[in-house]
């Protein structure tokens, strides 16, 4: 009988560790998501940088860095605090 609770005991304790790496894992890659999204962003103002500078391409690029800068911002959101987490829609 003590040799079951206490197997009972040690599942769930390894259950919810299982729970905590899940969600942790999860965190990381979300953050590994934002970075890219960063890198992907200082790769758009680069090649903005190497073109013209017309009008016409300064507001291109802004809409994509807008993009890029959303996306990052959502994932650092959703990492930070989850529930609460309300970005404005650009």
């Amino acid at each position: 009988m003590a040799f079951r609770k206490n197997y009972s005991s040690v599942s769930q304790q390894l259950e919810e560790a299982y729970e905590i790496v899940r969600y942790q894992n999860h965190k990381l890659n979300t953050l590994k998501d934002a970075v890219a999204n960063i890198m992907d962003g200082l790769d758009i103002m680069k090649y903005f940088e190497d073109r013209s500078d017309s009008k016409e391409s300064l507001e291109q690029m802004y809409a994509y860095l807008n993009d890029v800068a959303h996306r990052a911002l959502s994932n650092i959101c959703i990492i930070q605090s989850p529930r609460a987490c309300v970005l404005p829609t650009h």
